[in-house]
């Protein structure tokens, strides 16, 4: 079966060719290797940026997906780069993080203030506990009861704080503030 699927019929092509779309392998091109097609694989195209290219920036906040504006400053290689992002942040982010953006720094600005200047925001009253007056709060003392003096406090012992360094946590070395 595999030898007829492989000859080519009154069309020129074999019918595994045409269901296919390529000749199959048979023992024969073992033998005589046909060198003269040249490989079918294309490399994949890397998508890049340019430094002071204007991108938009995943982020992840509160378990959601955001999307902020930012300018590319470096190219770390073929598929990383520090991005600043408008708020001044400096961010390490993976090319598929990233997406190239026509959006200018002032019409973002823009667009957000006219976004917020047509909102209405409502306020609400909220009710306030009364508050006690210091004399309800204390409780009456004796006439002939010593007052406490206020100057002396009582010894407390003096807190010891750490002595070790404090260094920033592994997974935010990418972050400059």
């Amino acid at each position: 079966m595999f030898k007829y699927r492989a000859t080519p019929l009154a069309c020129g092509k074999s019918p595994a060719e045409l269901y296919y779309g390529r000749k199959i392998r048979i023992q024969l091109d073992a033998i005589f290797p046909n060198h003269s097609q040249k490989s079918q694989l294309v490399k994949n195209h890397v998508r890049s940026l340019s430094v002071e290219e204007r991108v938009q920036i995943r982020m992840f906040q509160q378990n959601r997906e955001i999307w902020e504006f930012g300018y590319v400053t470096e190219r770390l290689g073929s598929r990383h780069y520090l991005v600043k992002i408008d708020s001044g942040r400096i961010i390490k982010r993976h090319i598929n993080q990233l997406c190239s953006t026509r959006v200018t720094h002032r019409d973002f600005k823009e667009s957000h203030s006219q976004k917020h200047s047509n909102a209405t925001y409502v306020t609400f009253d909220v009710p306030r506990l009364p508050s006690r007056s210091v004399e309800e709060e204390l409780p009456e003392m004796p006439n002939n009861a010593p007052t406490p003096n206020r100057d002396q406090q009582p010894d407390l012992p003096i807190l010891r704080r750490s002595e070790r360094t404090k260094r920033q946590p592994v997974f935010l070395r990418d972050y400059e503030l």
